[in-house]
């Protein structure tokens, strides 16, 4: 990726203490402490149903939690905060639009300072953003005539338009096939090296955390033992700096201790 793209990093840090949750009579988030560091990416694992997509919902302020607090920056979440973007495992492109046109949405109406972008301003920006994830010579398709990857890296685009200082990722690349999967990651590592921002990425795939994250937070479905709801288990810090060589040792290592933690057995691990 270019170094003239870089821009200075707009990330912010983000703070959660004694977050809780629940819907209903069922909790699903207790007593969760977590620090991310500006710029940084962290990726959750957990079980299925344990709370992931919950606790990236209070961080992006989609929802709120019933105690404690999240904070972007020491200052409180707001519904809907203009300081995240989120992209989903689908790519939720309005399939009447090109794909520039559905980037287009996630472009900002007004400047920090206020004041309107021009048009010549915004088209600059949306061809920027295309070719960041390289789909400079395919904005003028429609979903419907690009692949799922291309679809996939026109939703990371929009979620960038405005240049969030929290990216928040869901399960994005879950539908994707191994290799269109493999080339995304490196993607992602690319986008985060032009355009800085805290990353927090919700995942199944204990190789994909192990490969783009700093550090990976294993959430504890405690439901099943006690009643109660998610929390922390542990926190590892990966080593080596990214772009990672996916067949390090330490990953190896750290693979397992990860995988065991989720319960998945040893004699299972091999064939995850």
């Amino acid at each position: 990726m270019p170094t003239s793209t870089t821009r200075a990093s707009s990330a912010l840090p983000i703070r959660l203490r004694g977050v809780g949750r629940r819907f209903g009579e069922r909790p699903v988030l207790d007593a969760l402490d977590l620090d991310v560091q500006a710029g940084e990416i962290v990726a959750v694992l957990g079980p299925s149903g344990c709370g992931k997509s919950t606790l990236l919902r209070q961080i992006g302020g989609l929802d709120q939690p019933d105690v404690g607090t999240v904070q972007i920056a020491d200052e409180t979440t707001r519904p809907t905060d203009q300081r995240c973007a989120v992209a989903f495992q689908e790519p939720r492109l309005l399939p009447w639009r090109t794909l520039r046109g559905n980037v287009a949405l996630g472009l900002p109406r007004r400047r920090p300072d206020g004041s309107s972008l021009s048009k010549a301003a915004k088209e600059a920006r949306l061809t920027e953003l295309l070719d960041l994830v390289q789909l400079g010579a395919a904005g003028d398709l429609r979903p419907r005539e690009v692949s799922g990857g291309m679809a996939q890296r026109a939703s990371l685009a929009r979620a960038l338009a405005r240049e969030p200082a929290v990216l928040l990722l869901d399960e994005p690349f879950g539908a994707l096939d191994a290799l269109t999967r493999l080339r995304m990651q490196d993607l992602l590592l690319d986008v985060h090296t032009s355009l800085p921002t805290t990353v927090v990425l919700v995942t199944h795939d204990v190789d994909e955390a192990l490969y783009l994250a700093d550090r990976v937070v294993l959430l504890a479905d405690l439901a099943a033992s006690t009643g109660g709801a998610t929390s922390v288990q542990r926190i590892v810090t990966v080593p080596g700096a990214r772009p990672r060589d996916r067949d390090a040792p330490e990953l190896a290592a750290l693979r397992q201790e990860l995988l065991e933690g989720l319960g998945v057995h040893r004699a299972h691990a091999r064939t995850a």
